[in-house]
Protein backbone atom coordinates (compact mmCIF):
# COMPACT_ATOMS: atom_id res chain seq x y z
CA UNK A 1 0.00 0.00 0.00
CA UNK A 2 2.88 2.19 -0.59
CA UNK A 3 0.87 4.12 -3.47
CA UNK A 4 -1.92 5.86 -0.91
CA UNK A 5 0.46 6.28 1.69
CA UNK A 6 -0.17 10.07 0.43
CA UNK A 7 -3.76 10.02 -0.02
CA UNK A 8 -5.10 11.17 3.29
CA UNK A 9 -8.50 9.90 3.54
CA UNK A 10 -8.36 6.90 1.39
CA UNK A 11 -4.77 5.85 3.35
CA UNK A 12 -7.02 5.92 6.52
CA UNK A 13 -10.01 3.65 5.21
CA UNK A 14 -7.20 1.18 4.23
CA UNK A 15 -5.39 1.44 6.85
CA UNK A 16 -8.71 0.64 9.15
CA UNK A 17 -9.79 -2.24 6.52
CA UNK A 18 -6.17 -4.36 7.28
CA UNK A 19 -6.88 -3.86 11.20
CA UNK A 20 -10.07 -5.05 11.21
CA UNK A 21 -8.87 -8.24 9.22
CA UNK A 22 -5.99 -8.78 11.15
CA UNK A 23 -7.65 -8.31 14.23
CA UNK A 24 -10.79 -10.65 13.09
CA UNK A 25 -8.17 -13.55 12.33
CA UNK A 26 -6.20 -13.24 15.44
CA UNK A 27 -9.32 -13.28 17.43
CA UNK A 28 -10.36 -16.78 15.60
CA UNK A 29 -6.77 -18.20 15.79
CA UNK A 30 -7.12 -17.33 19.59
CA UNK A 31 -10.65 -18.84 20.14
CA UNK A 32 -9.23 -22.15 18.80
CA UNK A 33 -6.02 -22.31 20.47
CA UNK A 34 -5.13 -23.29 24.04
CA UNK A 35 -5.41 -20.32 26.61
CA UNK A 36 -2.05 -21.38 28.24
CA UNK A 37 -0.15 -20.73 24.94
CA UNK A 38 -2.29 -17.57 24.53
CA UNK A 39 -1.01 -16.13 27.59
CA UNK A 40 2.44 -17.30 26.84
CA UNK A 41 2.57 -15.30 23.44
CA UNK A 42 0.96 -12.08 25.73
CA UNK A 43 3.99 -12.18 27.97
CA UNK A 44 6.85 -12.93 25.63
CA UNK A 45 5.46 -10.18 23.40
CA UNK A 46 5.29 -7.79 26.41
CA UNK A 47 8.59 -8.47 27.19
CA UNK A 48 9.90 -7.80 23.56
CA UNK A 49 8.34 -4.52 23.86
CA UNK A 50 9.15 -3.39 27.51
CA UNK A 51 12.75 -4.62 27.10
CA UNK A 52 13.75 -2.35 23.35
CA UNK A 53 12.12 0.18 25.35
CA UNK A 54 14.23 -0.37 28.17
CA UNK A 55 17.37 -0.65 26.21
CA UNK A 56 16.26 2.15 24.36
CA UNK A 57 16.05 4.43 26.85
CA UNK A 58 19.12 2.99 28.60
CA UNK A 59 21.08 3.36 25.45
CA UNK A 60 20.04 7.00 24.58
CA UNK A 61 20.94 7.91 28.00
CA UNK A 62 24.31 6.94 27.72
CA UNK A 63 24.92 8.10 24.62
CA UNK A 64 25.76 4.41 22.95
CA UNK A 65 24.98 3.47 19.51
CA UNK A 66 22.18 0.83 19.42
CA UNK A 67 22.36 0.44 15.37
CA UNK A 68 23.92 -2.42 15.03
CA UNK A 69 23.31 -5.43 17.18
CA UNK A 70 22.69 -4.52 20.40
CA UNK A 71 19.02 -4.14 20.81
CA UNK A 72 18.63 -7.55 18.75
CA UNK A 73 21.20 -9.22 21.43
CA UNK A 74 19.66 -7.50 24.57
CA UNK A 75 15.96 -8.42 23.40
CA UNK A 76 16.95 -11.96 22.79
CA UNK A 77 18.86 -12.54 25.83
CA UNK A 78 15.59 -11.50 28.04
CA UNK A 79 13.28 -13.60 25.60
CA UNK A 80 14.92 -16.92 26.53
CA UNK A 81 15.29 -16.02 30.03
CA UNK A 82 12.06 -15.48 30.25
CA UNK A 83 10.93 -18.61 28.11
CA UNK A 84 13.02 -20.74 30.06
CA UNK A 85 11.45 -19.49 33.67
CA UNK A 86 7.88 -19.78 31.90
CA UNK A 87 9.11 -23.63 30.72
CA UNK A 88 10.20 -23.93 34.20
CA UNK A 89 6.78 -22.78 36.34
CA UNK A 90 4.66 -24.01 34.01
CA UNK A 91 6.16 -27.23 33.00
CA UNK A 92 7.57 -28.81 35.26
CA UNK A 93 9.92 -32.44 34.05
CA UNK A 94 7.87 -35.32 33.40
CA UNK A 95 8.72 -38.80 33.63
CA UNK A 96 7.79 -41.51 31.11
CA UNK A 97 7.10 -44.86 31.92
Amino acid sequence: MYIYRQKHPLNLVFLGLFTATLSLTVGVSCANTDGRIVLEALILTSAVVSSLTGYTFWASKKGKDFSYLGPFLFTALMILLLTSFIQVIYCPFTTTS
